[in-house]
């Protein structure tokens, strides 16, 4: 669809055309068959209480605890150098290895504690 509305958008009046290009078919027809099988309604997130998960950054190491399980990983020196907000980042993306199988189609809190 992004072709579709992409080729759409560039138009400077609606009275314009445009031809239709063999990869927009393509999205048409892959959107059909999705429809065909698609019953209307999607349960996005569980049912189930929203997680929290508490990360912390410094310029030595990175913390991160979910669920009675913690996380300590101390930097490599040239990792220790990177700004701080950057380390914030990857103490989230250390946390979401170990632990995003968990997450999945649940309401997350990341708490930094900064």
């Amino acid at each position: 669809m992004r072709r579709l509305i992409d080729s759409a958008n560039k138009l400077q009046y609606p009275s314009h055309r445009r031809r239709v290009t063999q990869d927009m078919k393509l999205d048409m027809l892959w959107w059909l068959e999705f429809m065909k099988a698609f019953n209307g309604t999607m349960k996005i997130i569980d049912d189930r209480s929203a997680l929290s998960i508490s990360i912390d950054a410094c310029k030595t190491a990175s913390g991160s605890f979910y669920q009675g399980d913690f996380i300590y990983m101390p930097w490599a020196p040239k990792t220790a150098l990177l700004p701080i907000n950057y380390l914030e980042v990857l103490s989230l993306e250390i946390a979401a290895r170990r632990w995003s199988h968990l997450w999945k189609n649940r309401l997350t809190s990341v708490h930094s504690l900064r």
